[in-house]
């Protein structure tokens, strides 16, 4: 699987060109300004990353099979 920056050939790197070509080679879920604290279990497989925001609130990102 290519990277997602191949198709970026210039000296400038730009996070809307990054981000761009991730979404272009599938899905992912992305978290600003939070912290992992935790990872997930269920039956000894890994089901999700539990994550604190600033303002202290818990979430949990599934994890995409």
């Amino acid at each position: 699987m290519p990277d997602a920056t191949y198709r970026c050939n210039n000296s400038y790197f730009s996070w809307i060109v990054f981000i761009g070509e991730a979404l272009r080679l599938g899905a992912f879920d992305l978290a600003v300004n939070a912290r992992a604290v935790q990872i997930r279990f269920e039956q000894d497989r890994v089901f999700g990353v539990q994550v604190m925001a600033p303002d202290k609130s818990p979430a949990v990102l599934p994890i995409k099979k």
